[in-house]
């Protein structure tokens, strides 16, 4: 009789080392399931803060072009008017 409990006692802690180590291999899947959630929705904040630093640098660059384009637009303006001025002198014919 002790054995038949022994062994049926075995049986059973098996069984319950069974369903702890599936209730641990669900703990573990939502476990990872989560963690890929977190994941995405840190994605997705990056994603969405490069979008935004990306639009600001695009328009600061934007704006250094259009500054250098109008200085550049000066330059030539003073560097033709440079060269009238010299030639009514008659420095430059």
């Amino acid at each position: 009789m002790t054995e038949r409990l022994s062994g049926r006692v075995e049986q059973l802690e098996s069984r319950v080392d069974r369903v702890e180590n599936r209730m641990n291999g669900l703990a573990s899947s939502t476990q990872v399931s989560e963690l890929h959630a977190r994941l995405d929705g840190m994605d997705s904040q990056i994603n969405t803060r490069i979008d935004g630093m990306s639009s600001q640098i695009n328009a600061h660059l934007d704006g250094m072009e259009n500054r250098f384009n109008a200085r550049l637009s000066d330059i030539t303006r003073i560097g033709i008017g440079i060269a009238l001025l010299l030639s009514a002198v008659g420095l430059i014919v």
